[in-house]
């Protein structure tokens, strides 16, 4: 087991390591046509309760992002490979997080704290070697204090220059208290003028570095310099290094001066140091990319909260100020939900078992030009697809929920036509490390990935960088390993959609050349397009997904990044009393052959939500067409009312 939390803290980026990695994490960001991301937390919410509205449950969970902490981030960058469409590249890291503000306050939830510890998380490494941040704020209010005394330095050294300035800037002590000084203070004195006298004489270049750690001292020697050794210089200053004060000597102004905007720019490098784990959210905001998570409105929350600013009270602010920042994100939860391609597979909602089953999914799906026929030409249905994938992922799943699919993954790839994917033209995976890591692939990616397995069974990608293989491969929850699985699960997404829709991925770009963010100059390579046809871009192949994220127990069951979300309650419908034994599928059966996306409550009731106004008047039409009414519908206004009368009910 020690070998194994060695080898997991190997991984993990801390203090120690942060310097030989970062160089290389924040230029594959920086590449990246999309970066998955996740994080662990020292808690979510104050209160476990339900939401109706977005202001309300936005405002809820705004208290626990001010609340708790990030303790862990974890990023994967993804590109293609350069003349391959079908090959992605990822880069998975994991950075502790720690605040170096001694005054920060957060709270812990004993449930995160017993989950975090459960996943084997070092808390002594987090606490000791965490890498700190800065907001933007605060970097730049350290940063406008070191430019005003750049300034000053340069105004004065003009005005030496001209004349116009005294040859000693030094506070001078009259001669009674230099005559008055304790016997020490003049001991101490006289042995560093005896230094100086002895560094005259020598006629060494360079300065004269005395250590004087008492303030009282440091003036006493200033007032001795300026009378004793009139041409020359003094300055006080503090050793990077080990923070001892000193008191420097030099023959002309100039050096003074000239070292002075040395010591200057040594602390504006600091405070670019300091930015810290920023560095790589604003690289990702560089690179114009894709920012992708799994079920990721608490850390998008965290997120703005954490590296660039309070929460604003409202909704429409954060959003505003996250797309400033981040353009465009998609969700996998809401994406497996909400797509009608995808919600139709009735897929698992927790990361680990969505990525599962999506690669059980891919072993069955067929590539766009070999894509089986029904006699009337078109693809196999979304019934088809669901029974056979859905029944082939139950039949292997292992007894015990958290393995992996390992014996499906070790099953024989077809690459014939109509049983499986030609693997020229087939998604493919591999992993390309950053110094000092060798993330593997989940030992169930056999079938898309690019290399052999490696001695802990996990599958080996572009070996690049050092680190040393991990024998506990499922290491999920560890930060950068979820985010990798975000990263495998919205590639098997697209991979799976294209194919229904008869697209193949040389004609799918994440973001268009036009439309990526400004730091971007060049560097991400295209690739060639079927016929010459245009490619078309993640946002035009999925229009209702881009920038809406799921939102837990509230309805709507989503929130709009990029518009208004209070016109999406109208098609909101409550269903009630259906039977317990009902499922997701059962649900869109009844409305069939209107596509409407199911939120779950609990037993016995959810969420129908339509997509247009065309669609929830479909949707009453139905419901009024029934003879026997097996359940309850209410519009969302119907619900709201009902819900206020017992309210007022209650109250009297």
């Amino acid at each position: 087991m020690w070998r194994s939390l060695t080898r997991r803290c190997a991984l993990i980026t801390s203090r120690k390591t942060w310097d030989g990695r970062v160089n290389s994490l924040l230029q594959k960001l920086k590449e990246a046509e999309f970066v998955a991301v996740d994080l662990e937390l020292t808690g979510l919410h104050l209160k476990n309760e339900r939401f109706v509205g977005v202001d309300r449950c936005y405002q809820a969970h705004c208290e626990g992002a001010k609340t708790f902490l990030p303790v862990q981030i974890g990023l994967c960058a993804a590109k293609r490979a350069q003349n391959d469409p079908y090959k992605w590249i990822l880069t998975p890291a994991s950075v502790y997080i720690y605040p170096r503000n001694e005054e920060t306050v957060f709270s812990i939830n004993v449930g995160a704290l017993n989950f975090l510890r459960a996943n084997d998380f070092d808390f002594n490494e987090w606490a000791s070697e965490g890498v700190g941040f800065l907001r933007p704020e605060e970097e730049k209010e350290m940063t406008s204090s070191i430019d005003s005394r750049m300034a000053e330095v340069e105004w004065r050294r003009q005005q030496t220059e001209r004349g116009e300035e005294e040859r000693n800037d030094q506070i001078m002590l009259c001669p009674d208290q230099l005559v008055g000084m304790e016997d020490d203070e003049r001991a101490a004195v006289e042995a560093l003028k005896a230094q100086i006298q002895e560094w005259s004489e020598s006629g060494s270049e360079g300065s004269l570095e005395l250590v004087v750690e008492r303030a009282y001292t440091r003036l006493l020697l200033h007032s001795v310099i300026a009378s004793d050794f009139p041409s020359f210089h003094s300055h006080s200053s503090r050793r990077e290094h080990d923070g001892v004060r000193t008191v420097c000597v030099y023959r002309s102004r100039a050096e003074v001066f000239g070292e002075q905007k040395r010591a200057l720019e040594r602390e504006r490098e600091k405070v670019e140091q300091m930015v810290g784990v920023r560095r790589l959210l604003d690289a990702v905001t560089e690179g114009g990319g894709f920012l992708v998570g799994h079920n990721c409105f608490y850390d998008f929350l965290h997120l703005y909260q954490t590296f660039y600013g309070d929460l604003p009270p409202r909704v429409q602010d954060f959003k505003q100020r996250w797309l400033d920042r981040f353009p465009h994100t998609l969700d996998t939860k809401y994406l497996a939900e909400a797509h009608e391609l995808l919600s139709a597979l009735d897929p698992p909602g927790t990361l680990k078992a969505l990525c599962d089953f999506m690669l059980a999914v891919s072993e069955t799906t067929p590539s766009p030009s070999t894509a089986p026929l029904s006699s009337q030409g078109h693809s196999l249905s979304s019934q088809d697809l669901k029974e056979q994938n859905r029944n082939e992922f139950r039949s292997q799943q292992p007894d015990s929920q958290e393995d992996t699919l390992s014996r499906h993954s070790h099953q024989p790839h077809s690459n014939q036509a109509g049983g499986g994917r030609e693997q020229s033209r087939s998604l493919r995976v591999c992993i390309e490390n950053i110094p000092g890591t060798n993330w593997t692939l989940p030992p169930n990616c056999k079938a898309i990935a690019e290399g052999g397995l490696d001695p802990g069974g996990g599958v080996r990608g572009l070996e690049k960088g050092g680190g040393e293989f991990l024998v506990d491969t499922d290491r999920a929850h560890e930060a950068g390993y979820d985010a990798m699985m975000t990263s495998l699960v919205v590639l098997l997404q697209l991979d799976f959609i294209l194919a229904q829709k008869k697209l193949d991925w040389r004609q799918i770009e994440f973001i268009s050349k036009g439309s990526r963010g400004q730091g971007q100059t060049g560097g991400k390579q295209g690739h060639a397009h079927v016929g010459g046809a245009k490619a078309r871009s993640v946002s035009d192949l999925l229009p209702l997904m881009v920038n809406r994220v799921r939102l837990v127990k509230s309805q709507p069951s989503f929130l709009n990044l990029s518009g208004r979300d209070e016109s999406d309650l109208s098609r909101h419908f409550l269903m009630s009393g259906f039977p317990a034994s009902w499922r997701k599928w059962e649900v869109l059966k009844v409305w069939s052959p209107v596509w409407v996306t199911v939120s779950w409550i609990e037993d016995g009731s959810c969420w129908v939500i339509a997509k247009n106004d065309e669609d929830v008047r479909a949707v009453r039409q139905i419901y009024d067409a029934m003879q026997t009414k097996p359940f309850k519908l209410q519009t969302y206004e119907e619900y709201k009312q009902n819900d206020r009368d017992a309210s007022l009910g209650g109250s009297t």
